[in-house]
This record gives structure tokens, C-alpha cells and sequence, in this order.
């Protein structure tokens, strides 16, 4: 089966992409000609690959007319918590201009499945349990853009028949996450203050102590893998 997917040299992209070719699947990503691929060098030789914007729609179209893919994962995005003047261009460009383009793709080449990927983001701050038609007031620029997205696909579900399935996720942690981001963060700090502690005591070298592991990761990826023949058969 064919698969194609954006946002497959980021964290959680490059997951997905590696469970798909492990379960066979034939991959197919969309990427910028700078992106950077360190999470998935080892997989460039087995998929292939559609340099070019998302934002370019001739360019999306003509990608997915050569591959023709049963389904679309789009999990590319531009994500700030606060942004600034400069990125709104950008960030609407990816998350909104972007997702049409794919449901354009979609549409023209009669794709099975499109499956989206927003945020919790776009949920009302809560303190009780949140479910899926909890009210939405999106917390930053960038959610909006989410549910901008989210309509897209309603209308191009309701409109032109494609089979569309939104993930709202929460932030997912695990190997290959960018060290900036919070969990790592911690995870780090908290080797180096045990690392101190330690040559403090004369217990340890410094050195013999190193940041190999992290906290156990409930893989998006796997779930997704999962659901496709739920999601695929459901829709189709």
C-alpha cells in the first residue's frame, strides 16, 4: 500500500516513517530542500522523496499525481508558542495553505484516507477531563491555524467525499526529541545533577555516567499503524 507523508523528518514524523517501512508499507515523503534528515538518514534510500513546499500547490499536486498514495499522513507544521509578526506568513502558509494543498492532492487522485494531525492546543484550558467535542478556544496562533486546518478538512470531507481523520495530540516525548523541548530538558538536568553528586562523592567519575535512556514513550506511531486498516475500512 502507499503511503505518502509530510513532516517526515521531524520527531514524531520520523517514527511514523520507520514503522511504516517496517511493516511494508511503500513511503513516499514530501520534504524542504533544507530540512534537516538526521532522524532518518538511515531510511532516505528506501522512500522516496518530493523536495519542494507545501505551500506550492502545483508542486504538491504533480508530487502526489506521480505517486498516487492510498493514504496522506500530514504531520508537517510550523509551531510557535508565542510568535512573532514575522512567522505569521509562514506559520499560515504550512498549517492552513499547506493542508488544503494535500486535500487538493487527495481529492485529485482519489486517495482513500487523508489523516490530519492538530493539537490538544485547540482545546479550552479545563480542569476536568478533556474529550473530543470539549469547546475549542485555541490557545495560541498556532492552534487556530490547527482548526483552520481541522475546517479544511470537514469541508473537503462534506464537500468532495475525501475520507478525512483528524488526531488532536497531546506532546508526545521519547528518543530523537529536540533537547530544547521539556521532558528531555529535565532529563538531562537531572543526569547532570545526579552526575555532580556523584563525582562529589568520589563515587563515580564524571564521565562513566551518560544520558542513554529516557522515560518509557506511549508511541503515536504504533497507534497509528494500529488504526489504519480500523480507519482505511471505516472510510472506504
Amino acid at each position: 500500500m502507499k503511503i505518502l507523508l509530510t513532516g517526515a523528518t521531524g520527531f514524531l514524523g520520523s517514527h511514523l516513517t520507520r514503522r511504516l517501512l517496517r511493516d511494508g508499507f511503500d513511503v513516499a515523503i514530501i520534504k524542504r530542500e533544507k530540512s534537516e534528515s538526521w532522524r532518518i538518514a538511515d531510511l532516505l534510500s528506501k522512500v522516496r522523496i518530493y523536495e519542494g513546499d507545501l505551500c506550492d500547490t502545483v508542486f504538491v499536486l504533480e508530487a502526489a499525481s506521480d505517486f498516487e498514495p492510498v493514504i496522506i499522513f500530514h504531520l508537517a507544521t510550523y509551531y510557535a508558542v508565542e510568535h512573532t509578526p514575522e512567522e505569521v506568513p509562514t506559520m499560515f502558509g504550512v498549517n492552513v495553505r499547506g493542508t488544503v494543498n494535500l486535500l487538493e492532492a487527495a481529492e485529485a487522485t482519489k486517495a482513500k484516507l487523508f489523516v490530519n494531525t492538530s493539537s490538544c492546543f485547540v482545546y479550552k484550558s479545563s480542569t476536568e477531563p478533556l474529550r473530543e467535542d470539549s469547546p475549542l478556544e485555541p490557545l495560541n496562533l498556532y492552534a487556530l491555524t490547527k482548526i483552520y486546518a481541522e475546517q479544511a478538512c470537514f469541508f473537503y470531507c462534506r464537500q468532495y467525499k475525501v475520507p478525512c481523520v483528524t488526531f488532536r495530540l497531546f506532546p508526545p516525548y521519547g528518543p530523537s526529541d529536540h533537547e530544547r523541548i521539556l521532558i528531555p530538558y529535565l532529563i538531562r538536568a537531572l543526569f547532570r545533577i545526579i552526575r555532580y553528586l556523584l563525582g562529589c562523592l568520589g563515587l563515580v567519575e564524571s564521565s562513566q555516567i551518560g544520558i542513554t535512556s529516557y522515560f518509557p514513550l506511549k508511541s503515536i506511531p504504533e497507534i497509528v499503524c494500529k488504526t489504519i486498516p480500523i480507519l482505511f475500512y471505516t472510510t472506504a
